[in-house]
């Protein structure tokens, strides 16, 4: 369906992203570029879902929730060419939906993806965590984990917590 419905998001040159996702294992790549549809479809719904990962495609409706910086790419990479992603975990105690906060989610995701060597080397994320437990979302936080093991097409090279709170031991 996704093929016929937008087929530059299905383009050779997708598709060379979930294979270098997955290191050329051609298997797990169809796998995971079947999962990445069904998904999305579920994420964006079936209006949204086929429309370009951009701010006026997919995101239009979620403007606001891009700007508050729930999720951000660096502008440079690291020395090593992977991407850097900050999540601030502490957004998740406003009022945006995490619906929204999840589509944010995937659309970072993407816009780090532009870059070839981000495809090759992967990210390395760091994470904000929140201040108080009853501002975080565990089932945002579910479905965000859910997406970076096995549905987008990235690699995680690191993960690093910064100031986590006195709740939470490493």
């Amino acid at each position: 369906m996704a093929k016929e419905k937008c087929p530059s998001e299905c383009d050779d040159a997708s598709k060379l992203v979930f294979l270098r996702c997955e290191v050329f294992n051609v298997e797990r790549a169809v796998d995971r570029f079947v999962k990445y549809w069904s998904t999305r479809i579920e994420v964006f719904g079936e209006e949204r879902a086929f429309l370009p990962m951009t701010l006026d495609g997919a995101m239009k409706d979620d403007e606001a929730a891009v700007q508050m910086k729930y999720l951000q790419v660096a502008t440079e990479t690291d020395p090593n060419g992977r991407a850097i992603l900050l999540f601030d975990f502490s957004k998740e105690a406003c009022e945006v939906s995490s619906e929204s906060l999840l589509r944010v989610v995937w659309y970072q995701v993407h816009v780090a993806l532009t870059q070839e060597s981000c495809q090759k080397n992967g990210v390395v994320v760091y994470v904000k965590s929140v201040d108080r437990m009853s501002d975080w979302r565990p089932s945002l936080s579910k479905k965000i984990a859910t997406a970076g093991r096995g549905t987008l097409p990235v690699r995680f090279a690191g993960m690093h917590f910064m100031h986590p709170p006195k709740f939470i031991s490493l």
